[in-house]
């Protein structure tokens, strides 16, 4: 069996760089004495964002935005806005 990897590793990088940012920074904001760090750590998923983004136009096949599947979601939104109907 050959082992491949659809996402490729920047994608993976990433997203754990965008968990583990925010996850930190957001346990670090209660510290007076580490806000160098908490705001390092702001920097690092900020960073990640703009990564994610860029590579989202060029990354490859399964990074793309392109392969998303985005067509539904505007109606699965919308039904929140709808009035809901007692039956």
């Amino acid at each position: 069996m050959i082992k491949s990897y659809i996402y490729s590793f920047a994608a993976r990088f990433s997203h754990i760089a965008l968990i583990l940012g925010l996850a930190i920074s957001y346990l670090l904001s209660e510290f007076d004495g580490l806000l160098y760090f908490h705001a390092a750590f702001g920097v690092i998923f900020g960073v990640a964002i703009i990564f994610r983004i860029i590579w989202g136009f060029i990354g490859t096949k399964y990074s793309k935005f392109s392969d998303f599947k985005f067509s539904g979601l505007g109606g699965y939104f919308l039904s929140f806005l709808a009035k809901k109907r007692n039956l």
